[in-house]
């Protein structure tokens, strides 16, 4: 059992920066070399293994992870695998979203590629996964996944001989896929190859850790708070309730204490695979698929392309390698699906955009790409690339309203950053007069009267300072128009806007500041405007459309059952 009084670290949400893996990249950002001396190693060559295994911890962030700098101790285990491992210190997704992320890992495609991005289609046969490939060559193949949205029915079970996707009341109580997947791996027979899938929600909403990890980063007494229930967080990035920064902290002490239980689960599959004697003819890959918010920047959950959410890890362990290292430079979720096939021996599916990461592994190369593009499913997309020796991050939002010109954005409460001076806008109220507040950078500005069917002007000054402001707004009173319940939607409205920048940027340095709270695209035009001409020349097109097949009372449970739909 782990011991609370072991771990009594503070109990508020935050970094620290003396372990930043963000801020290897200082001075020699992409220098792989030099990594491998310090560690005064030479880089292995890499033979093809018997066995291949993807473990995928789904929500879990790169941000939350001793192993990269965090300042609670949620992974030892990973830390010590560290030590015989590749690790990757800045992996980043293509989409914070469960099915796309999965599907990107699984094809070594850009979501706009395989088009699986917005939970309501199924991949199409044109297109070859993972499993497939390995199945075709010989490999016996099992994937023991919770469910939601890596279900079966997406496309995720073709290639798998076994795919478990069953669910149960809760995912708690089915059968632990650790467990199911060295049950497979007893019944391969020694002579044949395997290549196995293994995915957990375990640090997943509604963030309900073991017993024997609830108190370890929270041990006061639980506040009187709603539970972190998916519907709840999502309420908040909807405006139609308000979660402040205390109980932010306590979810995340939460979602921290499921991360150091998850890392003791790991440490017992390793553990596993040295006693079956496995562990010295298999590879190993460790990854998720998006991370996890509380209040970083304004919202929960996953739903924005800041780095907690985006920033994810990525190790790849193998019996050749005699001490581990970690790698700098920039790699991408779609690399892990060529960096497998480029070990195995295996011809990879014409069309991929991922790259093997075996040439930067065995030091031949010290990269294979130098930008990571991730988007949302609203289109908001942003762009890791390194400058003037160091790694920024530049965002580009596109909300999904309408044209400046017209009516964009129906909400009880909306965060925009704006640019400082004099802000000029028309705000009307939707089913019923209502007061707005203006709020900038946490300081109150004014209060805004509306009345329905007339657009009224809205000035505000926006205080000078450095980069933009965060404009909030929030109404006093919210309902539901008429046409949205005709459409069966719920969601609490009060005033429509228009007028304000529906395209906007943020720049931030990963390096000075990782946590992203100083944005310096108005102090720095020069280099924002070069990173925005790069990101909007890295577009992809679809490889084949994806096709629609009706979703199952099953699986409309389990994702309600996640969060993802109400009753």
């Amino acid at each position: 059992m782990l011991s609370p009084t072991s771990n009594r670290l503070p109990a508020h949400h935050g970094w620290r920066h003396d372990r930043s893996v963000l801020t290897v990249v200082t001075r020699s950002f992409l220098t792989v070399a030099l990594a491998a001396a310090v560690c005064g190693c030479q880089p292995d060559r890499l033979g093809a293994t018997r066995g291949y295994v993807l473990i995928s911890l789904d929500t879990l962030s790169a941000e939350h992870m001793s192993l990269h700098g965090y300042h609670r101790l949620t992974t030892p285990f990973l830390e010590r695998l560290a030590e015989r491992s590749m690790v990757f210190d800045n992996a980043f997704v293509q989409l914070p979203g469960t099915l796309p992320s999965h599907m990107s890992i699984m094809t070594g495609l850009y979501p706009d590629q395989h088009g699986m991005i917005h939970n309501d289609g199924v991949l199409s046969e044109r297109i070859a996964t993972l499993p497939e490939i390995f199945h075709a060559q010989g490999f016996r193949t099992a994937g023991f996944t919770e469910g939601g949205y890596v279900s079966g029915r997406y496309g995720f079970s073709r290639g798998f001989e076994q795919y478990d996707d069953s669910f149960g009341d809760f995912w708690r109580t089915k059968p632990d896929v650790f467990d199911s997947g060295l049950g497979f791996i007893e019944s391969v027979a020694a002579d044949e190859p395997f290549f196995l899938f293994v995915h957990t929600y375990a640090v997943h909403a509604p963030y309900t850790p073991p017993e024997e990890c609830r108190d370890l980063f929270w041990p006061d007494e639980a506040p009187a708070v709603d539970p972190p229930l998916g519907p709840n967080l999502r309420e908040h990035n909807e405006g139609l309730a308000v979660i402040d920064r205390a109980t932010a902290d306590y979810y995340a002490a939460l979602y921290d204490a499921e991360i150091r239980c998850l890392d003791a689960r790991l440490e017992t599959f390793f553990a596993a695979l040295e006693e079956m004697g496995i562990a010295d003819d298999v590879t190993v890959v460790v990854t998720s698929d998006h991370g996890e918010e509380f209040l970083d920047h304004g919202m929960m959950v996953h739903r924005q392309i800041y780095v907690e959410n985006t920033h994810v890890p990525l190790m790849l362990v193998h019996p050749t390698f005699s001490r581990g290292r970690r790698i700098p430079g920039i790699v991408q979720s779609i690399d892990i699906a060529p960096t497998l096939y480029d070990i195995a021996g295996l011809e990879p599916p014409l069309g991929m955009s991922g790259r093997s990461l075996l040439p930067v592994i065995e030091g031949r190369v010290d990269q294979v790409r130098d930008f990571a593009v991730s988007q949302s499913s609203t289109g908001d997309r942003g762009l890791v690339a390194p400058a003037r020796d160091r790694l920024f991050h530049l965002l580009s939002f596109h909300p999904d309203f309408d044209p400046p010109d017209k009516p964009f954005g129906a909400a009880s409460f909306l965060r925009l950053r704006v640019p400082r001076g004099k802000l000029l806008f028309k705000a009307t109220a939707c089913p019923e007069p209502t007061t707005v507040s203006l709020t900038v950078d946490g300081v109150e500005l004014r209060e805004v009267p509306l009345d329905t069917g007339v657009w009224s002007q809205v000035e505000a000054e926006v205080p000078s300072g450095a980069g933009q402001a965060l404009l909030e707004l929030l109404a006093d009173s919210c309902q539901p128009t008429p046409k949205s319940l005709e459409h069966g939607s719920r969601r609490c409205l009060s005033f429509r806007v228009r007028g304000l920048p529906v395209r906007r940027f943020e720049l931030y340095d990963l390096v000075a500041d990782r946590r992203e709270t100083i944005d310096l695209s108005a102090d720095d035009e020069d280099l924002t405007s070069r990173l925005a001409v790069q990101l909007r020349e890295l577009r992809w097109e679809a490889v084949a459309p994806t096709h629609d097949v009706p979703i199952d009372d099953e699986l409309q449970n389990q994702l309600r059952a996640l969060g993802y739909l109400v009753e």
